[in-house]
């Protein structure tokens, strides 16, 4: 057929080179040419009828600009108006040819580079089917349209968008317009590297893990006027394809598996713990305002482990990071174990983390709490209830804290990360003395015994303050030979004497020289 179209076309310019020049003018926009009967039907295309045509469009000089399979509803401005009228009149299987004045083509403006303006064209047609059910909607391709889309299944919280450079993987069927399937399978390619053919480089993007897309696409976005195995020459193709998964240099990846996981947490709820055996079976749970460490294993969706070590903060402060881990941490005991998933809004939200956790990231953390230990409420604190008549200790505290002098003008307090120096003077209950000198040491780096480390913290430089210290948080159940009992509580009076912090000039006492 396609032959025979084009002897057509040659036939009708040699017949316009009998008449007048291009065989129209201003005054005559059409000229029609059928070599066979048409007509001869009881259907015939009319207005507002869809049609199913192939069409091959020619320049004067015989040069192909267009081929292809199209579907117009007539009269609705889908078509030139060359074709648009010429074509009426024809039956199901009729052949025809349209020499076209440029007023009823692509006019003064042309069509890029493939019609020159004011050009006089010549379209070869032929009919396939014709729907008198008005209210039909096209599905196929209208002429000069080469991809058409629609997404069959949308996702929510889409964090991932298809674009060039990504390395995606999808599930696809695809058919010829009649229906016929010519291959179904998955395939895995770098968007915008030449991988595969144009129409489903173009249509995949844009499109989220999970979602799901028709695309229709003209065969020069596919396998063009050659065709392939099974697919014929100039053959419109069909893919109905599903997004798996997308791979994105420098930024992460998402796939069906991650998404699945993604879908536990929402901004409603967003956070998800599950414990393997039970948790909080304990007298001391942690809660807010408690010293908590713990060792931490950090994934990404995929897998992907981006962090992993140990942690001791405050909980309920902003030093727990990420800030979800303050609720997930809560209620746990020495030993128990908690898996958390969280939302992006409770890890770190449309800013990631440099270089290991993409924007808008869930992710995952695998805790076990190491230590909790226990800052008294108000309450606890002013009872005599339970209290260590020898040592002072209310159940449960490990370090009791006492200001025997106040620091005048204080402008900073010492922190986890500070390396401080101080005098000290250490005693046991009974006030023997066991030492005393000048020391210094980072807090939080496991200088010094938890006692102190965590006595000394929140104290202005001048303060003086005194710790009785639990065995727990001293030298616990073996002691130091020669120096402190086993199971000893150990007494500090201690003064502060200088605060050093990265980035910010030391604090230093100059008034006080001495315990």
């Amino acid at each position: 057929m396609k032959y025979f179209v084009l002897l057509l076309s040659v036939v009708a310019m040699l017949k316009g080179e009998e008449e007048q020049p291009g065989g129209v003018s201003a005054e005559k926009k059409l000229k029609i040419t059928d070599i066979l009967p048409t007509g001869n039907c009881d259907i015939k295309v009319e207005d507002k009828d869809l049609v199913t045509f192939e069409a091959w469009g020619y320049n004067s000089d015989g040069r192909r600009f267009d081929s292809g399979l199209y579907e117009s509803k007539i009269g609705s401005g889908d078509l030139i108006k060359g074709i648009d009228e010429g074509i009426r009149g024809l039956c199901s299987g009729d052949q025809r040819s349209l020499k076209i004045h440029s007023d009823w083509a692509y006019g003064d403006k042309g069509l890029g580079n493939r019609v020159s303006a004011g050009a006089t064209i010549i379209y070869d047609i032929k009919v396939y089917t014709i729907d008198k059910d008005h209210t039909a909607e096209r599905k196929g391709l209208k002429i000069n349209e080469f991809l058409k889309t629609k997404d069959t299944n949308t996702v929510d919280d889409c964090v991932m968008k298809v674009k060039g450079g990504d390395t995606i993987k999808w599930h696809y069927s695809g058919k010829l317009t009649d229906g016929t399937v010519f291959d179904t399978g998955d395939f895995t390619a770098v968007i915008d590297n030449r991988e595969v053919i144009q129409g489903v480089n173009e249509a995949m993007k844009g499109l989220c893990v999970g979602g799901k897309r028709f695309m229709l696409m003209h065969h020069s976005y596919g396998y063009g006027s050659r065709g392939t195995g099974n697919i014929p020459p100039f053959a419109n193709l069909i893919f109905d394809v599903h997004l798996y998964s997308i791979d994105r240099p420098g930024y992460g990846m998402e796939t069906l598996d991650t998404k699945l996981r993604k879908a536990s947490v929402t901004k409603e709820n967003p956070i998800k713990t599950t414990d393997i055996i039970p948790t909080g079976d304990c007298k001391v749970q942690a809660r807010e305002e408690d010293q908590v460490t713990w060792f931490y294993h950090a994934y990404l969706l995929n897998g992907v482990m981006f962090d992993h070590g140990q942690e001791d903060a405050k909980l309920g402060s902003t030093n727990v990071k990420p800030i979800g881990l303050n609720k997930a941490l809560a209620g746990l005991c020495t030993g128990d174990e908690r898996s958390v998933t969280l939302h992006p809004d409770l890890a770190f939200g449309t800013f990631g983390l440099s270089g290991k956790v993409p924007i808008n990231s869930t992710v995952i953390y695998d805790i076990k709490v190491v230590d909790i230990q226990r800052t008294l409420t108000a309450e606890e604190a002013n009872s005599t209830h339970g209290i260590d008549l020898n040592t002072g200790l209310k159940p449960n505290q490990k370090v009791k804290i006492e200001i025997l002098e106040s620091a005048e003008n204080c402008t900073l307090k010492t922190q986890d990360g500070d390396t401080i120096t101080w005098d000290y003077q250490g005693g046991f209950l009974d006030g023997t003395e066991f030492h005393k000198g000048e020391f210094t040491a980072a807090l939080g780096k496991g200088q010094i015994i938890v006692g102190v480390d965590r006595g000394m913290r929140d104290m202005c430089v001048g303060e003086r303050r005194k710790l009785t210290v639990h065995s727990d948080w001293g030298y616990g159940d073996e002691g130091r030979p020669g120096t402190i009992p086993p199971r000893a509580t150990l007494v500090f009076n201690n003064i502060l004497k200088n605060i050093e912090r990265p980035n910010e000039e030391p604090e230093v006492d100059v008034t006080k020289s001495e315990l």
